[in-house]
């Protein structure tokens, strides 16, 4: 993973960086040691970028829409703490990058599903915007699994507090959108 730095060049077709994004999954799943540090920094870099803005691409899965639902596939995978050696801190990291992900405008993909006749659990794993809800959902379940290990006991408290300021204005903000989808919804629920 030395060379991941050269994934984060404009130029790079995304539909590159979304089998990047999925051979860093299935490594994971077949429980191999992942650099997080670079992972993270390249997912950092991908979760601010654009959608939509080269004409060259015609179907948004190939645009940075479907790198968004690989970062959070990633990540959801990631926080799974039988899988990784994703630290406190760099889970932290991950909640960030989510965040900025779900401040993405509703893509192409996910209009599909709200125009369509889609069912909204369907949409809710099939966008962006889902899968990283979805993701987020297990971060906090990852970070609750770390306040007491072995005590099955904890206190829901705790839930509250990692429930962080940046995460429910986060949702917020996506609930008060014009474009509350239904995966949003479905993946909320």
């Amino acid at each position: 993973l030395d060379g991941l730095a050269s994934f984060k060049d404009p130029a790079l077709n995304p539909l590159y960086l979304q089998h990047l994004l999925r051979g860093l999954h299935e490594a994971l799943k077949d429980k191999r040691h992942i650099d997080w540090a670079s992972v993270l920094d390249l997912a950092a870099d991908l979760a601010t970028r654009k959608s939509g803005q080269n004409p060259a691409i015609k179907d948004p899965e190939q645009d940075y829409e479907g790198v968004y639902g690989d970062i959070a596939r990633l990540l959801e995978l990631g926080f799974d703490s039988d899988r990784a050696n994703l630290s406190v801190a760099r889970s932290d990291a991950g909640r960030d990058i989510l965040l900025q992900i779900l401040a993405q405008p509703v893509g192409t993909i996910e209009r599909r599903y709200i125009d369509g006749d889609h069912d909204a659990t369907a949409a809710s794993i099939n966008t962006f915007h889902g899968q990283a809800l979805h993701a987020l959902n297990r971060y906090l379940i990852f970070r609750w699994s770390l306040l007491s290990p072995g005590d099955t006991l904890r206190p829901v408290a705790g839930v509250r507090d990692l429930f962080s300021a940046e995460i429910q204005a986060s949702l917020d903000k996506l609930l008060a959108s014009q474009d509350v989808t239904p995966a949003i919804h479905a993946a909320l629920g």
